[in-house]
């Protein structure tokens, strides 16, 4: 039992047992503290699969009693407890494996990342470089060092260690991911997308760089190819009213008054009180030339129902941050010129130039 094959062919035995034949091995008490020690640690993992922390805690704990240097076992701990965010505890659960194993890199690793939720960023730092002392290689561990100093505003550093995540492991998903972040921050828009196109290739379902990419090409006009991102990010998040709302601005800027209208509906149907919304579908049938006909009658009572929702969304808005000014300057005008005539036309004047900023506001848009 002690020696390295036969533990290994009991450990590979042990893994088609049942959770009730593991359960009683632990139980029997001819079950040696080795044995009884890797039992554990695999009904630890399993619960932890099944996101019954506390149960996979209770389970490596029992382990790490059986047998106080089988690392295996605290470094499954101080995982379910970094997940917890039970940091402090886990911090100790690394400390202790490392202990036992000081050549896993991956300790080194997770103690760092721990360190840095912490807030000791020298100390998870200098975790991450004990890592890569051990495996150079580590295209992970050079992706986190490259997080971290993107954190602290070292951005030629972490494009460096960037560098060395992609050289260590061409997809590196996390690596070209936030070489295009840091690309984008200093307004190098093509560079960006180069480097998301790369990342989302490896990984597609990453809706939040979709809307990242989309945003870059909004940026350089490019709102046809926009449109196609905002809607590959809809397929993974199609409850996000704001990516609605952005589809339909750059539908607008492409003259597909239409579609942007339905995009700012859906955008409307999700958060019915979006003033920015409504404002702008406003503006979108009051330059197609399709507001005042609407108005009158000239569309079917659906349409009628949302115009009237989007103008007292107006309305109230206007209600609660310019009128208080407009009472105010009204107010000022008045005392000043002892004029009712002359304050009603200083406040009409000034709400006149509220609409109009609102109007240019959007316009921009």
């Amino acid at each position: 039992m002690n020696q390295p094959h036969d533990f290994h062919t009991d450990y590979l035995a042990a893994l088609n047992l049942t959770p009730a034949e593991r359960r009683q091995q632990i139980e029997d008490a001819a079950t040696p503290a080795d044995m009884r020690a890797m039992l554990l640690y695999q009904e630890g993992r399993q619960l932890a699969y099944d996101r019954q922390s506390e149960a996979a805690i209770a389970s490596y704990t029992q382990a790490i009693q059986a047998n106080p240097n089988y690392s295996p076992a605290l470094k499954g701990k101080a995982s379910v407890l970094s997940k917890l965010e039970r940091y402090h505890e886990a911090f100790k659960a690394y400390t202790a494996a490392l202990e036992r194993d000081p050549d896993d890199y991956s300790l080194w690793r997770d103690r760092g990342t721990v360190l840095f939720q912490l807030g000791q960023q020298a100390e998870g730092m200098a975790s991450l470089e004990k890592a890569l002392e051990l495996n150079p290689n580590a295209s992970d561990v050079w992706s986190l060092k490259a997080m971290e100093l993107a954190r602290s505003h070292q951005r030629t550093e972490a494009l460096k260690s960037c560098d060395r995540a992609i050289a260590a492991n061409p997809e590196e998903h996390s690596a070209w991911r936030l070489r295009g972040l840091l690309f984008n921050e200093q307004n190098q828009l093509k560079d960006a997308l180069r480097n998301y196109d790369k990342a989302l290739e490896l990984n597609p379902d990453d809706a939040e760089l979709w809307i990242c990419q989309a945003k870059a090409l909004s940026k350089l006009r490019r709102e046809a190819e926009a449109v196609i991102s905002y809607d590959r990010a809809l397929d993974i998040k199609p409850r996000e009213f704001d990516l609605w709302y952005e589809r339909g601005l750059s539908l607008r800027r492409l003259g597909q008054c239409e579609d942007a209208i339905a995009s700012f509906d859906q955008a409307l149907s999700l958060n019915p009180y979006c003033y920015d919304v409504s404002r702008s579908r406003l503006y979108t049938l009051l330059t197609t030339g399709t507001l005042v006909s609407h108005l009158m009658g000239n569309c079917s009572v659906a349409e009628q129902k949302r115009l009237w929702h989007d103008l007292n969304q107006a309305l109230t808005i206007f209600s609660k941050r310019k009128l208080p000014a407009l009472v105010v300057i009204g107010l000022v005008v008045l005392f000043s010129t002892h004029s009712q005539a002359i304050a009603l036309l200083a406040a009409s004047i000034f709400a006149s130039i509220a609409m109009w900023a609102d109007l240019i506001h959007e316009a921009e848009k």
